[in-house]
């Protein structure tokens, strides 16, 4: 029986339930079976909505490559060695311009954390590439007639001393290969004991025994005392050559004719003036508007750095290309920095003096090609160009005393290049320059080594090598004047005379052929 009351409400109901306690009883279990199942079903609502996305969301919602998939290895390949490659912080994967254009190349592809790039990418490119090299160095090294390797100390900005290890070695295929194979930390003392241990285990990383090589080991170093000392003081192969960077030995001789000279006072004005230009902005805007008054370049000035390379050419050259500049603003508003007349022509002499410096040591620095044939020829091309300077200069002072000095310093400092056998050789067999800056008895005594040489390594030949005219085409290469092989062209133009270039290759293809018939 269902009852009803007047009032629409159950309160005075359950109030009289009370009274009958069976009743009432019953009303209880009622209601909390009644709340038991209410609340199943809110559950049970508020699952299939959490499980169910909306529409938009589901749009949204995209699936990610997995890692293993050859796509996202390959990306990943790619990213680890654009970080190797180009020395880029792991903290590149957390630029937005670096997520962005990953997103837009490939919007599938999750990036990786930086910790995992730290801890386990990376480490694993750099042992799957050493491993592979290892094994390309100890293939070839079974062909190999020689190997030669360059090492340097050299101190961080936090002042911590590392060295660094390359190795270079031509193949049967006589292609030229670099490789860097090391830059450890190197503290305690850079004595030559420590050096040469040190360089000893570099290398037999590589399963390369420097005292056990039988093929002959060139090492090339600058001219530290240390580096000799462990080189010469240390060694007990008779195969291991040491031969000095002839780079850095033209900056040296730079420094001899410098110190010489005394050029510090000038160098030390214009160090000022660069100084001046370079850390005043309100300076550096009104040369610009002088460059352009004037039709000048709008170069900045280059400061001098004792460290850097041909840095005072540099120096000198970019302030003669700016002087006009220079002067009237200075005459304008600094009058304690002024370039006299005399200093400016001093500078002159200096920029002439030292320009072919600086294209010799920029061919002394190429990778791509051998540069040890090149060091005879450019120091022979230098001394003539600054004798020549010093004939043209004889009845002026500007800079004659500092070529005087720089062609003494290279003079001593090259002359044990001029007599070893292996630079003699070297340039004699470069197609290039043969024995054309040598001179007689110079090119009697390659000869004599040449034969030597040839007869060491008993070389046999049963194809007879034939010469037509057709397989010889005269080849003319212009050389621009005032230049470092301006000198070469005339002496070889001097040599050749009215015989030509065509029938000196000629006479020397015959001579080859008759001296491979006599082996």
């Amino acid at each position: 029986k269902v009852l009803k009351s007047p009032s629409s409400t159950t309160t005075t109901l359950v109030r009289h339930l009370k009274i009958h306690t069976k009743k009432y009883s019953e009303y209880q279990a009622c209601n909390e079976k009644k709340k038991l199942k209410k609340e199943a079903l809110k559950r049970k609502i508020e699952d299939t909505t959490q499980k169910q996305n909306k529409i938009q969301d589901s749009f949204n919602s995209k699936s990610y490559l997995s890692q293993n998939s050859a796509r996202a290895k390959l990306i990943t390949q790619n990213i680890n060695e654009m970080i190797a490659l180009d020395y880029q912080p792991y903290s590149i994967f957390e630029d937005r311009g670096f997520k962005n254009l990953m997103y837009t190349l490939e919007s599938k592809y999750k990036l990786l954390t930086r910790q995992y790039l730290a801890s386990t990418a990376i480490p694993q490119l750099y042992s799957k590439k050493l491993s592979l090299l290892k094994e390309e160095i100890n293939t070839e090294l079974n062909s190999m007639q020689s190997i030669s390797f360059t090492f340097d100390i050299w101190t961080n900005g936090a002042q911590q001393p590392y060295i660094s290890l390359t190795t270079h070695y031509l193949t049967k295929q006589f292609e030229l290969h670099n490789k860097t194979l090391g830059c450890s930390y190197f503290p305690g003392e850079c004595d030559g004991k420590s050096i040469f241990l040190k360089i000893k285990f570099m290398v037999s990383e590589w399963n390369i025994d420097i005292l056990s090589l039988n093929i002959p080991i060139y090492m090339v170093t600058d001219n530290a005392r240390n580096i000799s000392c462990a080189l010469n003081n240390y060694n007990s192969n008779h195969n291991l050559y040491h031969y000095f960077c002839a780079a850095h030995t033209l900056q040296l001789a730079i420094q001899d004719a410098l110190k010489e000279n005394n050029m510090g006072s000038l160098l030390k004005k214009c160090r000022s003036i660069v100084t001046h230009y370079n850390h005043s902005n309100k300076s550096w805007e009104r040369l610009q508007q002088i460059q352009v008054q004037l039709n000048l370049p709008n170069h900045k000035l280059i400061q001098m750095v004792e460290t850097y390379w041909n840095s005072v050419f540099l120096m000198l050259e970019r302030i003669i290309e700016q002087k006009e500049a220079i002067v009237l603003d200075l005459q304008n508003w600094v009058k304690d920095i002024d370039i006299t007349v005399g200093e400016r022509k001093l500078i002159n002499g200096y920029v002439e003096i030292l320009k072919p410096v600086l294209e010799a040591t920029k061919e002394f620095s190429q990778e791509d090609i051998p540069t040890f044939s090149m060091v005879n020829p450019i120091i022979y091309t230098i001394e003539t160009k600054l004798n020549n300077f010093i004939v043209k200069n004889s009845n002026t002072a500007a800079g004659l005393g500092f070529a005087r000095s720089l062609k003494k310093s290279i003079s001593n400092r090259f002359q044990a290049c001029k007599n070893d056998p292996a630079y003699l050789l070297a340039t004699a067999i470069d197609p290039r320059f043969k024995t054309i800056l040598m001179e007689s008895y110079e090119v009697e005594n390659v000869k004599r080594l040449l034969t030597t040489e040839v007869e060491s390594l008993k070389l046999t030949s049963d194809t007879e090598l034939e010469t037509t005219e057709q397989n010889i085409q005269p080849i003319t290469v212009p050389v621009p004047t005032n230049t470092l092989w301006d000198i070469l062209q005339e002496r070889s133009i001097s040599i050749t005379g009215n015989e030509g270039l065509t029938s000196c290759v000629k006479n020397e293809v015959r001579s080859l052929t008759s001296c491979l018939s006599i082996y």
